[in-house]
């Protein structure tokens, strides 16, 4: 049985706040890096060859517009694939897009209609939620439900 799911071999990593680039290996295990090491010696499931390039981690955008409504009903032109799939293209592998609840609207069916329509981004996302209406007595029982 191979010790990773992936290595990373021979990139170049940032170690620091100093900036210093080094050459080394990454081991990841179950999604996470579980190493970071000069020539490890353990098997992986897939082995990428890095060597002259620099390997950094993925960015977050968080500040976008993906399907959000307006309070008169229109939406943005674009979705939450084709957006996901332009910034994975850039190297940002988690986007962060508001979802606007509005007046008269509970919170927790802002957040599972903005679900359902992120259920297709190809990147990773979370939702920045814009309570526009906090009425009691459904705002901080939907919040607590929600987080």
């Amino acid at each position: 049985m191979a010790a990773f799911d992936t290595i990373v071999r021979s990139g170049l990593v940032f170690l620091d706040s100093d900036c210093r680039l080094e050459r080394r290996d990454i081991g990841i295990r179950d999604g996470r890096i579980s190493c970071i090491s000069s020539g490890l010696q353990e098997s992986a499931c897939k082995e990428i060859d890095a060597q002259g390039l620099i390997v950094l981690p993925g960015g977050v955008d968080s500040h976008c517009h993906i399907e959000q409504k307006t309070s008169t009903g229109l939406t943005p032109c674009g979705n939450f694939y084709g957006n996901s799939v332009s910034a994975l293209c850039g190297g940002t592998t988690t986007i962060i897009p508001f979802a606007c609840q509005f007046r008269g609207e509970r919170i927790r069916d802002t957040v599972a209609e903005y679900r359902k329509l992120a259920a297709k981004s190809a990147s990773d996302y979370a939702l920045h939620v814009i309570v526009t209406d906090p009425s009691e007595p459904n705002a901080v029982a939907d919040l607590a439900e929600l987080f």
